[in-house]
């Protein structure tokens, strides 16, 4: 069957609610299968892309059969990676290069998110404008260990402010980390994205503090083994144009790939009216993936590119804060060698309304 005839059925197929079709149809046709261990215990709208290419059938397309199995952290899905439990690990890119000294050896072949997940967040209209703002303030972050708090340390140095022992002070997440700023326990937050994105699905807004001089820096995609990457380079490079093309039809389509996110992880959805749960939906989407995905801004726009003088700049920062002991080489822990191939598709195609096809 030729791609035309086959993206007329995906249309179809969307157009009846058949959203599993891909997943069916890779089972049926025996597609190998490729596990995918994601760095959340839960699912999360940073693996957005995912769930619309394995709902819209791309990654069967592929010849893949796409297993996403969840887990706690970064650090969990590199090891599982790692020790070939798991194909791929979906995770940030801090376990690449903070385990390479400890024998840790994979690499990260394909970045998703374009810009620095961990940032500063005070209440709107807040007097907390600036990192120097932030000077004598207490700052609530999940815990004290990990690399969101050695990336906080920098953006204070970096803005003219020198932390002190008691700045950064454990809230958790959610519920937990919004009580504790509505309570006066920290003056802001120091979390990462997606933990904003959720807090703002209640209404709660923020004004963000970014990090002065590494903002830009790209800090999330997929990581395999060096095993893996030579045994299962043509499924990687595969896996990686599924998705490419999954985020291209995400960012045109972004109603439409709400409901893909819906049907991938129903409790997302919410409470009330179809109108109530998309206004939500939407405004969580805006504030995260949509923009997360989005490389217009980059040097190198291409799906999947990792720009390694950024990575090096990255591990320079956990290295001055004593996390590494040496900035390992870049090239020994990132590749671009599948980013060509991932994105070889007509973009048109993909970025086509599945629903106004099927009309």
């Amino acid at each position: 069957m030729d791609r035309a005839s086959i993206n007329r059925r995906q249309a179809l197929a969307f157009g009846a609610g058949a959203f599993a079709y891909g997943v069916r149809t890779a089972r049926a046709q025996g597609n190998r299968k490729i596990v995918v261990q994601l760095a959340t215990p839960i699912p999360d709208l940073s693996f957005l892309n995912l769930y619309v290419g394995r709902e819209l059938g791309y990654f069967a397309e592929e010849g893949l059969e796409v297993e996403l199995r969840y887990g706690s952290g970064a650090p969990l899905a590199a090891q599982l990676a790692v020790s070939g439990d798991a194909d791929i690990g979906a995770m940030t890119h801090e376990p690449a290069f903070l385990g390479y000294s400890k024998g840790v050896r994979g690499k990260i072949f394909y970045q998703t998110l374009t810009h620095l997940i961990y940032f500063a967040a005070a209440p709107a209209g807040s007097a907390i404008r600036t990192v120097a703002d932030l000077r004598g303030k207490k700052l609530g972050v999940l815990g004290l260990a990990g690399a969101s708090l050695i990336v906080g340390r920098s953006m204070l140095r970096e803005g003219g402010v020198e932390p002190q022992p008691d700045t950064f002070l454990p809230v958790g997440v959610g519920d937990l980390a919004l009580s504790a700023l509505q309570a006066g326990r920290v003056d802001a937050l120091f979390l990462w994205e997606g933990a904003y994105a959720s807090i703002g699905r209640t209404g709660y807004r923020f004004q963000f503090i970014y990090h002065p001089r590494l903002a830009h820096v790209g800090s999330a995609g997929y990581f395999s083994s060096y095993s893996t990457l030579q045994k299962r380079a043509d499924d990687l490079a595969r896996f990686s144009r599924a998705a490419a093309r999954a985020t291209s039809f995400l960012l045109a389509n972004p109603e439409e790939a709400l409901q893909l996110w819906w049907r991938a992880n129903p409790e997302a959805r919410g409470k009330g009216t179809d109108e109530e749960a998309k206004g939500r939906g939407m405004t969580e989407l805006r504030s995260s993936a949509l923009v997360a995905f989005d490389t217009s801004k980059r040097r190198d726009k291409r799906w999947g590119s990792i720009d390694q003088a950024e990575l090096v700049q990255y591990m320079e920062t956990f290295k001055a804060d004593g996390a590494i002991p040496v900035v390992p080489p870049v090239e020994d822990i990132s590749t671009n060698e599948f980013v060509d191939f991932a994105n070889n598709f007509d973009v048109g195609v993909a970025t086509r309304s599945m629903l106004k096809a099927a009309r």
